[in-house]
């Protein structure tokens, strides 16, 4: 055994294992969401796939549902009120990234320079969405159902106590909050 690999057992053990998800040069995870969601947890597998957008689910509290139900593909059908109140619910449990003029962005972004396929989904193995819903909901809209986008398929393991208490004194001391 080698110290390189004791010392990637030891880092995987203490940090979680997806920190090797931001080594694939293959695709690009955005930022905010590999530190609320993906830190310090450990990963049994992933994989880079394609899927097209009517096949990308949404988890609510009562089920799995189509992105054509989701409040984000809504707003580009004109359901502007709805939208904002979905970004005020969201601002107020801490995301205050979540709000029209961020959206109108990415919006105003795909449609000049179109989709960059790095910025990947992030899907389940239940093709349900983690990371990516307003970008499926403008692809989904833009583009139609059968547009195929690159997704990450990912398999988090359950946190482990040195996880839970690694992802406790981030989130105290760097203030990321779910």
């Amino acid at each position: 055994m080698t110290w390189t690999f004791f010392i990637r057992k030891l880092r995987s053990f203490a940090f979680g294992s997806t920190d090797a998800l931001l080594f694939d040069d293959r695709f690009i995870i955005d930022d905010i969401y590999f530190k609320r969601r993906l830190k310090f947890r450990n990963i049994d597998k992933y994989e880079l796939s394609k899927m097209k957008v009517k096949d990308i689910k949404r988890c609510t509290g009562d089920g799995n549902h189509s992105l054509y139900d989701v409040e984000a593909y809504k707003y580009l059908d004109g359901a502007y009120k709805e939208y904002d109140e979905y970004c005020e619910f969201h601002r107020a449990h801490g995301h205050e990234e979540m709000d029209v003029a961020h959206y109108d962005a990415l919006i105003k972004s795909i449609e000049e320079n179109g989709y960059d396929n790095k910025h990947v989904i992030i899907v389940d193995y239940n093709d349900v969405v983690k990371d990516g819903q307003h970008r499926s909901c403008c692809l989904l809209h833009n583009f139609g159902p059968d547009f195929e986008v690159p997704v990450l398929r990912v398999k988090l393991a359950k946190r482990t106590l040195i996880n839970k208490l690694m992802r406790f004194f981030y989130k105290y001391f760097v203030g990321f909050v779910d």
